[in-house]
């Protein structure tokens, strides 16, 4: 059985309600899955401070509550063994520092309140599967031009995109947003009547569509 002691300091709540809450500043743990408690003697766990769980030499999957709403800078870089990493639902960000030299991360769950996907998710050479929550609505042109995607999932409530598992589409199937997952062949689904700007761009790999 694995062990897992966590190190937190208390701070306001961001609702200004005044109640204290726990911001998680690092951790003790020989998991193999380190899945973030909701609560910390009695404190509801909103964030996660810079390089709290930075470094940890046999975690492989790092799994965020819902409560929280902030991660730090760096938060989770440098993880040698990390592949799995669920993002917190209610975070609106994404910044490619918190995973920054975690070179064996496969499977990525952004966050649920994150509206835009940027080609710097990219960073992440070795990102096999990529899981696009609810509240995204917009793909910058040629955001997946560095992409090595094996498969892409969208939040069943999400109200703006829609995928096949290799590209994505607006929620109607009406336009091809882009094509996530390199291939050589693709047929685009039947009732598509646009492709949006740089959908293919960066498809070294394609060759008929």
């Amino acid at each position: 059985m694995g062990e897992t002691i966590w190190r937190y300091e208390t701070i306001q709540v961001p609702d200004g309600s005044g109640a204290p809450c726990a911001r998680i500043t690092g951790c003790d743990t020989n998991e193999l899955a380190l899945f973030i408690p909701t609560t910390i003697d009695g404190f509801t766990v909103t964030s996660i401070a810079p390089d709290a769980l930075a470094g940890m030499p046999t975690v492989e999957e790092i799994v965020c509550p819902d409560t929280m709403v902030e991660v730090g800078n760096c938060a989770f870089r440098r993880n040698p063994e990390l592949r799995r990493v669920v993002l917190p639902a209610a975070v609106s960000t994404y910044s490619p520092s918190w995973l920054q030299g975690c070179v064996r991360v496969e499977e990525l769950v952004l966050p649920g309140g994150l509206e835009k996907i940027e080609s710097c998710l990219f960073e992440l050479k070795g990102l096999w599967r990529l899981h696009i929550g609810k509240a995204v609505r917009e793909v910058v042109p040629g955001a997946f031009e560095r992409s090595a995607l094996e498969s892409v999932t969208v939040d069943e409530d999400n109200p703006y995109l829609s995928t096949d598992g290799i590209a994505l589409y607006s929620a109607d199937e009406s336009a091809l947003v882009a094509l996530a997952c390199p291939c050589e062949s693709y047929t685009v689904k039947a009732g598509c009547t646009t492709v949006l700007r740089k959908a293919f761009y960066g498809a070294k790999a394609l060759r008929e569509v």
